[in-house]
């Protein structure tokens, strides 16, 4: 069977918070922007990712929005509430993508697996972020309340089958798999670090 995929994008994200219109209604989906409020812009315009301490102290709470920084520093983000779970994720594998003919290529690739509840979840939200301008179309996955990955969608991903491909080697498509995939383990006590995905609804990119 084809896989669907989706790929990082390579290109600046430059919008950010500040060029969101004002709520004017209660919120219907997490990539809606009457999430973005003056106090959650002020966050965003505040929050210095060059800091190593950033992102400590984030108030991490699914149902909400989340200002956050990407792991290494380089963006910062203002995401929507979590549409996606990391238990929804029953399995992240790296490794080569197929071509045409079934041959490994040298294209690096995640390839996600989701529940058959979530599946229906993430093929809706594909549909809905594939029709969504740059930066809004990326879809952040968050460990410890940073994002560590956030890919743009190039297609719909009807069947709870991803691919995600990027600028990342063969070990960094395990590290993030593993990263991905941690989410979804059964856990008896309340833990603290959790994977989720959330989309965007602004990115900044910082330069240094």
């Amino acid at each position: 069977s084809s896989t669907t995929s989706e790929s990082s994008s390579t290109s600046e994200a430059s919008s950010s918070s500040s060029t969101a219109p004002a709520p004017s209604a209660k919120p219907t989906s997490p990539t809606d922007l009457n999430w973005v409020t003056p106090a959650l812009t002020k966050e965003f315009d505040e929050l210095d990712c060059s800091k190593p301490d950033a992102t400590e102290g984030l108030e991490d709470d699914p149902a909400k929005p989340l200002v956050t920084c990407s792991t290494d520093g380089a963006e910062k983000f203002l995401l929507g509430p979590v549409a996606v779970g990391g238990s929804d994720i029953t399995d992240a594998v790296a490794g080569y993508q197929s071509g045409p003919t079934g041959q490994p290529t040298n294209i690096v690739e995640i390839q996600l697996t989701f529940s058959s509840k979530a599946a229906k979840t993430y093929g809706d939200l594909s549909v809905e972020m594939l029709n969504l301008p740059q930066p809004r179309n990326r879809l952040a996955s968050t460990l410890d309340s940073t994002v560590i990955i956030a890919p743009s969608f190039n297609q719909a991903i009807p069947n709870g089958q991803a691919s995600i491909t990027g600028g990342f080697s063969f070990t960094e498509a395990q590290d993030l798999a593993k990263q991905l995939k941690f989410g979804a383990l059964p856990i008896s006590f309340d833990l603290q670090t959790r994977t989720q995905i959330s989309p965007n609804l602004g990115a900044e990119q910082l330069h240094f």
